[in-house]
């Protein structure tokens, strides 16, 4: 990379010159832009409050700028700015756990835009706004990364629907700090069960029942906490209930149908059932 050109965009960004570097970068081929470069450009756009053109540049660097708490800031900046907290909310998230000092002040803004935005809807009617309007593929990987498993859930809406405007991760699902999800898997052990998992009452003994059975087909029970301690969003409801899921054998039974607007109590908890289809 030509070191005099970064030096002078560098030079452009401190006398808040724009223009000039957008055209500078816009001046040399494709094969030319370099993920520094990509950077660059993205923020001249941001700082000239040309969203959309910030995130198709940034976007087009998603691989490398994974883990890059700075590309992660710029990202989550634009889709902030350009009225979109929501998809805002988990670049910073990111952002943050990379080391940005900067990120904690829009991941509050993120939420209390998200949750002005919900406060006058019954919860029950929240859900149905983004889970039960979405496309899901369940599988065998298991997501440590918010961020990374939005990414992919904003993917796949877009090879489903061409457009992930229904998807809306910070978006409150459910009001609760606890709740139980219930869902269909194959298992062969007890061991398979997760340490907040139990089978329900009627597949309770089904082992001792069929013990030469390799696998039994049973619907189990998973306990899970808010992280926040008050309300699952989109994002934190869809991860969990994935990750739940991912150890086990769904058959060809994979793809997320919806679940329960309105949860039944079950044993003290609101029980949401997991519908997947083939």
């Amino acid at each position: 990379m030509n070191e005099n050109l970064i030096e002078q965009l560098t030079s452009w960004h401190n006398k808040s010159q724009y223009t000039k570097i957008i055209q500078a970068i816009e001046k040399l081929p494709a094969s030319e832009l370099t993920y520094e470069l990509k950077n660059h450009l993205g923020r001249a756009y941001n700082n000239e409050s040309e969203y959309g053109k910030a995130l198709e540049v940034l976007l087009s660097a998603s691989l490398q700028g994974a883990d890059d708490a700075l590309w992660n800031f710029r990202v989550g900046y634009a889709y902030y700015y350009n009225d979109e907290p929501a998809k805002a909310l988990p670049f910073f998230q990111q952002s943050a756990a990379l080391g940005d000092t900067t990120a904690p002040g829009f991941i509050k803004d993120c939420l209390r835009d998200a949750e002005k935005t919900m406060e006058n809807q019954p919860v029950a009617q929240r859900s149905a706004k983004t889970i039960n309007n979405i496309a899901w593929s369940f599988s065998k990987i298991r997501y440590t990364d918010a961020a990374e498993f939005n990414q992919e859930v904003v993917r796949y809406q877009k090879a489903i629907f061409q457009t992930d405007e229904h998807w809306k991760p910070a978006e409150i699902a459910f009001g609760f700090p606890e709740l139980q999800i219930q869902y269909e898997a194959w298992i062969m052990q007890p061991a398979d069960l997760h340490e907040n998992e139990s089978l329900t009452e009627d597949d309770e003994n089904v082992f001792e029942q069929y013990p030469d059975e390799k696998q039994h087909q049973v619907e189990i029970i998973a306990k899970l906490k808010a992280d926040n301690g008050s309300h699952f969003t989109a994002l934190e409801f869809l991860m969990k209930a994935h990750n739940q899921q991912a150890n086990k054998e769904l058959g060809d039974h994979v793809f997320f149908e919806g679940t329960d607007e309105d949860p039944e109590m079950v044993n003290g908890l609101p029980t949401c059932y997991i519908a997947c289809g083939s």
